[in-house]
C-alpha cells in the first residue's frame, strides 16, 4: 500500500540512509521529535513557519497542529544545539571574547568549553585521518588557550 500523501513515506519499503534509518519524509502531522531526526533543519524551519503562521486551517485538528509545532521546535532546537560548536569555534577565532560567546549562547564559560570540546575532539580525530578535514592542531590549541584565559579548562570541562 502506498501513502498518497506527498510528504509521506512509501509503505512498501522506505529507502534507508547509511545509518539504517529511513530517508522518507514523515507523514505530517508528526508529534514526536524522534520521528524528525532525519528531516533537514531547513524543512523543520519551513514546517515551523507554516504551522506558526497559518491562519487558515488545513484540516489538521488544533491539538495535533500544536503538538506538531512543539515537536518541530524541539527537533529544530536539537539541530541548532548540535551545530552550535561550529559557530562557537568560528566566533572565537574571529576575535570574540569567550564571555561574549558564552552570553550569546546562554551558557556559562565552563558549559561553553565543555560543549565546544565534545565537538572539537571529534574534529581533531577527523583531522588525524585526513588533514583536509577536521580541526588543525593549531586552531585547537588557540581556542583552548582562550578558554583557559577565561577561567575554563576545556580539557576537563571544569573551572581551572
Amino acid at each position: 500500500m502506498t501513502n498518497n500523501n506527498q510528504n509521506g513515506p512509501d509503505r512498501n519499503g522506505p529507502k534507508q540512509n547509511g545509518k539504517g534509518r529511513s530517508t522518507a519524509q514523515p507523514v505530517w502531522p508528526v508529534t514526536r521529535p524522534a520521528d524528525l531526526e532525519d528531516v533537514s533543519p531547513f524543512e523543520l524551519a519551513r514546517r515551523f513557519i507554516y504551522r506558526r503562521w497559518t491562519l487558515v486551517p488545513d484540516g489538521t485538528p488544533p491539538v495535533l497542529a500544536e503538538l506538531e509545532k512543539l515537536a518541530v521546535m524541539t527537533a529544530l532546537g536539537r539541530w541548532m544545539w548540535r551545530w552550535s560548536p561550529v559557530t562557537i569555534h568560528r566566533a572565537l577565532l574571529a576575535g570574540a571574547a569567550v564571555h561574549a560567546v558564552a552570553d550569546s549562547a546562554a551558557l556559562t564559560v565552563v558549559q561553553l568549553a565543555a560543549h565546544w570540546r565534545q565537538w572539537a575532539d571529534e574534529q581533531r580525530r577527523l583531522h588525524t585521518f585526513d588533514c583536509r578535514f577536521g580541526m588543525p592542531p593549531d586552531e585547537y590549541t588557540q581556542v583552548c588557550a582562550l578558554f583557559a584565559a577565561a577561567g575554563a579548562d576545556p580539557h576537563l570541562g571544569a573551572a581551572s
